[in-house]
């Protein structure tokens, strides 16, 4: 089950997102959990003519890294999410809505051997139960939390007026890539923008355009921050109707 919550970016933007239960993340961490299985019994075949001690220190340094390095540099990579995390469409943010950084996954994963504690995830599972956002310790001491992220749905309308802005930004543009969440944040600032202080207004959309310019490209790098986001929004919707 997912919960809803509401987040405010440092622009003073809130956001909506709905918060992974504990059954949810469970299905991702099964999933990474087989993962794991299987690369340790590979490991134990590939070692089964080795002396003991190779096999022993082969083990460990496997299990080191399927526990650590493997979620810490899948999340890092794909922007918060392991193959679990991709099974139960569930990601890794920072809790203020943004897109997570290496240092915050590095910290999160660093502390899963607390959350581990006695034995599958008993202490992680209380406290996803007991806090607010449903964050274990690695998550309370990263500033994360963990989202799921709903089939995709047709886009909510958007009624815009395009300018030859619009028009240039959108040339060349590949919205391919482009989630319905990242596409709720565009669409939640420019529904929002009127009410927005001018330069926190104007803070927000150039990160937004900074966020997605190199990713999705455009014909006008040039382009104002709005008109980018505008041709963006018009893009996606246009790409999902057809």
């Amino acid at each position: 089950m997912a919960s809803h919550g509401s987040f405010v970016t440092p622009e003073a933007v809130v956001l909506e997102r709905d918060l992974a239960g504990l059954g949810t993340r469970f299905i991702g961490a099964l999933v990474d959990g087989l993962v794991t299985t299987g690369v340790l019994l590979l490991a134990l075949a590939a070692t089964s003519a080795a002396s003991q001690e190779v096999t022993v220190i082969a083990l460990s340094v496997t299990s080191f890294g399927l526990l650590f390095v493997y979620p810490t540099v899948m999340e890092a990579a794909t922007r918060g999410r392991t193959l679990g995390k991709m099974a139960a469409r569930t990601r890794v943010i920072q809790a203020d809505g943004r897109p997570v950084t290496f240092l915050p996954v590095l910290v999160r994963n660093l502390l899963r051997l607390v959350d581990l504690l006695p034995g599958m995830y008993g202490v992680g599972a209380i406290a996803i139960l007991v806090t607010k956002r449903g964050q274990r310790l690695g998550d309370l001491a990263a500033g994360t939390i963990v989202v799921y992220e709903a089939p995709a749905r047709p886009p909510d309308q958007l009624a815009l007026s395009p300018t030859e802005d619009v028009e240039r930004a959108r040339r060349g543009m590949d919205v391919g890539g482009l989630t319905s969440a990242e596409y709720g944040l565009v669409r939640s600032f420019l529904l929002r923008r009127d009410g927005l202080d001018p330069a926190a207004r104007a803070s927000l959309a150039a990160d937004l355009h900074r966020r997605l310019r190199d990713r999705i490209g455009t014909a006008d790098p040039d382009a104002p921050s709005e008109a980018f986001l505008e041709a963006v929004a018009t893009a996606y919707r246009d790409r999902f109707e057809g």
